[in-house]
């Protein structure tokens, strides 16, 4: 019998987000290195990562200056290990500048968590991986949710809790309208039984970086709609259906997107 592949739902928000960079990245397996916000708020991450199975697995936080070298190091290496492609502003800015930048970011932003967020968060998991069945469709949808605080008195489940990285603050309902929480939302339900509150703390880039942290919730309804519309993403991934984003959106911009250059779809280009 054929194993069934895993679509992770770093693939579906992919394709959300401009079908034909999708195909272009998974099907054609066409490789760009990350941007500089990528590795910052991956060196971020795994800091952070690090901060809570400390606290999960001994009680207790890590000191200022572990975490401060686990998003230093973390940069250093993504940077060594993946490149780094830079926009023109960063090439004008040189390469050693921008890295220190970006070293020197990624630790702030790890520290205001360790600070200010981190105290308060009693983690149950850490990187709790999740697996979901599409019946008919010849493979699973997966993914990792990032932190799973313990049960509070009351509550059947924990509270589900998600870290971005950010160059500004989150607009009133960027939480509440994010399908991702949702499918975090929907793997919980299937993992536990019930459908959990959601906390997602975003680490603002400003001047003096800082942590606004939004509070959303789901019910059975949102599961639903998210349902139905990733059963119709699966059918287009089957049938090779890839169309490219609106011209408008914010994706098609030379400066998020790396086939800019050379796709026919984008801004100010005519496919012949």
């Amino acid at each position: 019998m054929e194993r069934k592949r895993q679509i992770h739902w770093s693939h579906v928000g992919a394709y959300l987000r401009c079908p034909e960079q999708y195909r272009r990245i998974y099907i054609e397996g066409e490789r760009r290195p990350p941007g500089v916000a990528l590795i910052v708020g991956s060196g971020t991450h795994e800091s952070i990562e690090g901060n809570m199975l400390s606290k999960k697995d001994k009680g207790v936080l890590l000191p200022d200056d572990t975490v401060a070298d686990l998003a230093r190091d973390s940069v250093n290496r993504r940077w060594g290990e993946k490149g780094v492609e830079l926009n023109d502003d960063e090439k004008a800015q040189g390469e050693a500048n921008v890295k220190g930048e970006a070293v020197d970011m990624a630790v702030s932003l790890s520290l205001v968590h360790h600070k200010e967020l981190a105290p308060e968060i009693e983690p149950a998991y850490v990187e709790r991986p999740w697996v979901l069945e599409l019946p008919g469709h010849p493979f699973y949808l997966a993914g990792r949710i990032d932190l799973q605080e313990k049960a509070q008195k009351g509550k059947k489940v924990g509270r589900l809790r998600d870290t971005k990285t950010s160059k500004r603050s989150p607009t009133k309902t960027q939480t509440d309208d994010a399908d991702q929480y949702t499918m975090y939302a929907l793997a919980a339900k299937v993992l536990d039984g019930a459908i959990p509150e959601l906390c997602v703390d975003y680490l603002v880039k400003t001047k003096t970086p800082k942590a606004v942290t939004q509070h959303s919730t789901r019910d059975e309804a949102d599961l639903q709609v998210l349902l139905r519309r990733v059963q119709v993403i699966a059918e287009a991934i089957e049938t090779g259906v890839f169309v490219p984003c609106d011209r408008s959106s914010w994706v098609c911009n030379p400066k998020w997107c790396g086939f800019f250059d050379s796709c026919p779809y984008a801004k100010g280009r005519v496919s012949v």
